[in-house]
């Protein structure tokens, strides 16, 4: 039950810490817009209008706790869109909302807890495919979706749910942002060409500065600064704070459940 980390240590040598910086500062490049978009996914406005400094700080936390403890050597750990859907949904319930989010993530974590203890996580071999498949091409789809209220710039465009997601966007699109999408498209050009041609080039954070350039080439000429919304004039500044759980809405959320 020892973590990994503990038990090469001993045996860990100088010539490894170079390629070890730089294999964890590509993984740390690499997550960090997607910990950013995953956070702004999940975090319906009404809970907290700066779900970029709740991405980044679960991506921390989690990454080096993962990496950390983990079992494996060459472990890594990062930011996941298959959850966006289901921690929006708890969130946007009045009846769990944040608190129940906490809760529910402790109870997770003691129940991956006792199913290594036990070894009785092999009974995921026994669920179906296709179930597994279904889920996650679902969670994608609506990832999509919501992805696309940011491509085309628009702003008032809502909606939690996939079907009236669609409909918002449809109600909305007179706000449509062609420099947005242009360079929205732009990026994403960028990190497909550069995945084509060699996946350990950090395509991600390339397709982000080169388009971050661009957005100030724009706004320098055009000298209007709110052509293309940035994450500092949406989100404004990001906070490294965190949302501890307080015991009196603990005790009122048993109550009520």
């Amino acid at each position: 039950m020892k973590p990994d980390l503990f038990i090469f240590f001993k045996d860990y040598k100088k010539k490894y810490i170079g390629n070890d910086i730089m294999a964890g500062l590509l993984v740390a490049i690499i997550a960090l817009p997607l910990s950013i978009a995953v956070g702004i996914q999940s975090m319906p406005e009404h809970i907290s209008t700066n779900g970029v400094q709740i991405g980044i700080i679960t991506a921390i936390v989690a990454g080096f706790l993962i990496s950390f403890l983990g079992g494996g050597r060459f472990q890594i750990g990062g930011p996941t869109p298959v959850f966006v859907a289901i921690v929006f949904g708890y969130l946007s319930d009045p009846a769990i909302g944040l608190l129940g989010l906490q809760v529910a993530t402790i109870f997770a974590g003691i129940w991956m807890i006792i199913l290594g203890i036990t070894r009785t996580g092999k009974i995921i071999n026994y669920i179906p495919h296709s179930i597994v498949v279904g889920f996650t091409t679902c969670v994608g789809i609506t990832i999509f979706v919501g992805q696309l209220k940011d491509l085309f710039g628009l702003d008032s465009a809502s909606g939690a749910e996939l079907i009236p997601k669609l409909i918002s966007y449809g109600q909305n699109i007179r706000e449509f942002n062609y420099v947005t999408f242009l360079i929205g498209i732009f990026a994403l050009i960028i990190i497909l060409v550069l995945n084509k041609i060699n996946r350990k080039i950090p395509a991600a954070i390339i397709a982000i500065i080169v388009c971050t350039g661009i957005n100030l080439i724009i706004e320098k000429t055009t000298g209007n600064q709110e052509i293309v919304q940035t994450i500092g004039s949406k989100y404004g500044t990001i906070k490294a704070e965190f949302y501890p759980i307080y015991l009196p809405d603990l005790e009122s959320l048993i109550l009520v459940s």
